[in-house]
């Protein structure tokens, strides 16, 4: 079997943090990361890589993003979302602002928090961490199913994120395949496999782009490669919304 990068990456980070013991915090600024050489911040056992802050002219520090945001090792999914959801908390505690956006997304992970327990798919999965977000979903890693032998991602929303409620169907020639899906108290959430993101050339956004007019759709202003990932060695489009049904 082919261990995606992401997957082995985050057991490495998870027992490098441990087995050095080094310690990142606020009172550090911004030091060095362990981890792909990248500059980390620690806020209460959440790592955050600084490249998810913006600084305005004001001298004012935002979270403005929530991409490859883990706790120091995995946990219990919901003890995972719980923590994360009380990042708001201690970034306002830290004088640290936070876009309406993120807010919203903090939001939707603290009552999804909630009502996990109510789905028992997901109720024993564990947190690895927040791979992306976008302005109303957000996507976790929720590690190996043993079942299907697939690493699963959950994402979360608001609003439906699915093709069939976009008024059009699952095209499984270019859509990321969902393995299950269901709304709790007015969240919806959706598993999907895990995609690698990394790498992505033009001839694979050319190639999603080709499917998704040869079937009659028209792309989103916002198609590219950022919305693209590879499953089984096929690119795949990631947001549904990105192919769009035109209308008559």
């Amino acid at each position: 079997m082919i261990i995606p990068n992401n997957i082995v990456a985050d057991y490495q980070f998870s027992r490098l943090y441990k087995d050095t013991g080094r310690k990142i915090s606020f009172a550090d600024n911004l030091a060095q990361s362990i981890f792909n050489d990248r500059n980390i911040i620690e806020v209460d056992g959440i790592i955050i890589p600084e490249s998810n802050f913006e600084t305005n002219y004001k001298g004012e520090t935002w979270i403005a993003s929530f991409k490859d945001v883990r706790a120091e090792r995995p946990l219990p999914i919901k003890e995972g979302l719980k923590k994360i959801a009380s990042l708001k908390r201690s970034f306002l505690a830290r004088g640290y602002r936070i876009s309406e956006v993120e807010k919203h997304i903090l939001n939707n992970i603290a009552d999804f928090a909630k009502v996990i327990d109510k789905s028992p798919y997901l109720r024993n999965r564990t947190f690895f961490k927040i791979i992306n977000n976008g302005g109303d979903n957000v996507a976790v890693n929720i590690g190996y199913n043993q079942i299907n032998k697939e690493y699963e991602v959950l994402k979360i929303s608001r609003e439906p994120n699915h093709p069939e409620v976009l008024g059009r169907i699952h095209e499984r020639s270019f859509d990321l395949p969902v393995f299950s899906q269901g709304k709790i108290n007015g969240l919806h959430y959706y598993i999907q496999p895990m995609a690698i993101t990394e790498g992505i050339t033009s001839e694979m956004v050319e190639e999603v782009r080709q499917k998704i007019e040869k079937k009659g759709y028209e792309l989103a202003d916002d198609f590219g490669a950022q919305q693209i990932g590879i499953y089984r060695e096929r690119p795949y489009l990631l947001d549904p919304d990105c192919a769009v049904a035109v209308q008559n």
